[in-house]
């Protein structure tokens, strides 16, 4: 596909020269006036804005090239999509204008390109740097980064799963930062709630508290930051202490992090802690047996070793997180990783080269809230990925070819999904809050 893409193109500065509007331009070179560049510049604004794409004046560029015969259709079902028939016009001569694309956050998406023909627009489509070579419709927004290949993907009309629901006396309004099988059977559920670090397991179909630690209490005021449930059954705790009169995006108290501390299976504090050398720690996420710390967009990896944990590798990190989670998603048996900010939604895969990002949105302002959760909810074999917006709805994205894609049409406005295997069975489960303003909490197990 690269390979074809690549030959389009040369075809492209071949068959017409290419211009950037500027006068000095070779006379053999194909040129048009500046009342129709004009032209055509409005309409390339036009159907950008239309569409809520940027791009980069500067990098505009236009030449003369007939319409390429797209033998594997790619290109001309971009354009199609994008409300313009260019399979139509196959082997035509058109005016073809290119520039560098971009998205809301004024991070690159590739090149876009429009064919004009007898001064009309006949097709639109783009590119990006890192996906194959493929080309997209302007309605797919975020695609897949970094080359990255998926082969299964979300079946929209299975409806394969089927649930006993039980109503829920707990007030989980924000869910749960993590969830875990123990070696011995039992799921449990972690929560940090202010200083307080709770754990609970499903009792009779009810959440109930079975171990609490008050973190400050515990460690001379130090403020608890992100934790994690680790194969060990120990449970890891970034702490640190409150910059004071301090705060982030969403209004909370800033914590300068210090350390790691260790809690046992009944979350009493150990002896083991590893010091940390920056206040910027973030987040801390399992990973295979260990666990990961995310600081100043960089990732450490820590592995098991003896009775304790050991540094093995760090990488740069595409986003300072607040949450990160493991999930094999489309049942490859390759994990991915995803990571938020509150700004952004990342999905990571594990290469040698260290964590590349494979998707992500493009807001890059405060837009994501609470944890990140996974879960196949209709029995298609594929899991869903589920986070709450800033107003504290459910935001259910569905993996499709032209990457992962929000796909709300069963979720109103309050809704709260959190996903996962609440009693281990093997089967994805969910609780469904009807509004974090005091609605009914259920929770549905799968049959």
């Amino acid at each position: 596909m690269k390979k074809m893409l690549a030959l389009m193109l040369s075809a492209l500065f071949i068959l017409g020269g290419c211009s950037s509007g500027d006068e000095a331009v070779e006379e053999e070179r194909f040129s048009l006036s500046k009342e129709k560049q004009k032209e055509y510049t409005a309409v390339i604004d036009e159907v950008l804005h239309d569409f809520y794409w940027e791009y980069d004046a500067e990098t505009l560029e236009y030449c003369e090239a007939q319409v390429p015969d797209d033998k594997t259709g790619v290109i001309y079902a971009a354009s199609r999509d994008s409300g313009y028939s260019l399979g139509s016009h196959k082997g035509r001569k058109a005016v073809v204008y290119t520039a560098d694309l971009y998205h809301f956050n004024n991070s690159k998406a590739g090149i876009v390109y429009f064919y004009f023909i007898n001064d009309d627009l006949s097709g639109v489509y783009y590119t990006p740097d890192d996906s194959n070579g493929r080309s997209y419709s302007l309605l797919s927004r975020n695609v897949f980064r970094n080359n990255a290949v998926f082969t299964k993907f979300e079946d929209t009309k299975a409806d394969n799963a089927q649930y006993d629901q039980y109503g829920i006396s707990a007030k989980i309004y924000d869910g749960f930062a993590d969830i875990k099988k123990e070696s011995n059977g039992q799921t449990y559920f972690l929560n940090i709630e202010g200083n307080n670090i709770r754990k609970y397991t499903l009792s009779n179909n009810q959440f109930i508290i079975v171990n609490g630690e008050n973190i400050s209490t515990a460690t001379d005021g130090l403020t608890p930051v992100s934790a994690v449930m680790l194969e060990n059954g120990e449970t890891a705790v970034i702490v640190g202490s409150e910059i004071e009169d301090s705060a982030d995006f969403e209004g909370n108290a800033v914590v300068l992090s210090e350390k790691i501390i260790f809690l046992d299976q009944r979350l009493n504090i150990t002896d083991k802690e590893i010091p940390l050398d920056a206040g910027t720690y973030t987040c801390i996420g399992r990973y295979n047996d260990g666990f990961v710390t995310i600081n100043d967009r960089s990732i450490d990896v820590y592995k098991a070793e003896g009775e304790g944990f050991k540094k093995s590798e760090m990488y740069p990190f595409e986003v300072q997180c607040y949450d990160f989670k493991q999930s094999d998603i489309d049942g490859d048996g390759a994990m991915e990783y995803f990571a938020t900010d509150g700004k952004d939604l990342l999905m990571f895969r594990k290469e040698k080269s260290g964590f590349e990002c494979a998707w992500r949105t493009n807001i890059s302002i405060a837009s994501f809230y609470g944890n990140i959760c996974t879960g196949d909810l209709n029995g298609d074999g594929i899991k869903e990925v589920y986070i709450c917006d800033s107003t504290g709805t459910a935001i259910k994205y569905i993996l499709t070819e032209n990457g992962l894609v929000s796909d709300n049409n069963e979720i109103d406005y309050g809704n709260r999904i959190f996903a996962g295997d609440y009693n281990g069975d093997g089967k994805d489960d969910f609780v469904f809050i009807e509004s974090a303003e005091g609605g009914s909490i259920t929770l549905n197990l799968g049959k």
